[in-house]
This record gives C-alpha cells, sequence and structure tokens, in this order.
C-alpha cells in the first residue's frame, strides 16, 4: 500500500473501504447533526466523507476534510462538497464567522507585514 499526505512529519495511511463499497443504511447522527452511513462491509462513516471518496475515487486520508459550502451539514451533493486542509477549513470558517459580528478579519502574517511597514 501506498503511504499518502505528511502531516507534521508523519505519514499518513489512508481509511481503508469505502470506494466502491454499497450503502447498506442512511441515519442522522444525533449529537453533531452529521448523515451518517452504514456500508455493505459493516463500516459505518459521514455520508460527506463517502460521497467524496467514491467522487475522488480514492480513500480520503485522514488530515483531509471535507468542507460543507452552504454549510448544511445534510446537504452532500458533490456540487456542496469540498476537500480542504484543516487550516484552510479553519479560516474559511474564521472569516465568516468575523464577517457575521461584523469585525474584517486579518490573517496573523497581515497583521505582521503592517506592523513592520
Amino acid at each position: 500500500m501506498k503511504l499518502v499526505g505528511i502531516s507534521r512529519g508523519r505519514k499518513r495511511k489512508p481509511v481503508l473501504g469505502c470506494v466502491g463499497v454499497p450503502v447498506v443504511a442512511k441515519r442522522k447522527s444525533r449529537s453533531s447533526g452529521y448523515m451518517r452511513v452504514r456500508l455493505a462491509n459493516g463500516r459505518i462513516m459521514a455520508e460527506h466523507r463517502y460521497v467524496m471518496s467514491n467522487y475522488l475515487g480514492r480513500e480520503l486520508v485522514s488530515t483531509e476534510v471535507i468542507h460543507h459550502i452552504d454549510e448544511h451539514k445534510t446537504n452532500n451533493s458533490i456540487e456542496n462538497l469540498q476537500v480542504l486542509t484543516a487550516s484552510e477549513h479553519s479560516r474559511i470558517h474564521a472569516r465568516k464567522n468575523f464577517a457575521r459580528r461584523g469585525v474584517r478579519y486579518v490573517p496573523k502574517n497581515e497583521q505582521q507585514r503592517k506592523s513592520k511597514g
């Protein structure tokens, strides 16, 4: 098996067992609000990760985050899903949270540039 992705100097293996495996049942998680699917091989996983894995034709690496563009946790259409790193995902939500509060989001690297110049 080929190792994919690097995070903090460690190599991460992809999570195996979902590409091409049919879904047996679907349900909504009570605690998180995300849809879960039970696969024919007995595995339970988040539906958005299952949809993206099958669309890409490969297993997702544990460091990959699937972002819902419209922020609706149950809308798992491929047009609404985007693969991001954890830092990219945090940056997107930070901008939106600042905008909701009426504050302009300025990343730290831009703040440092302004203070030096």
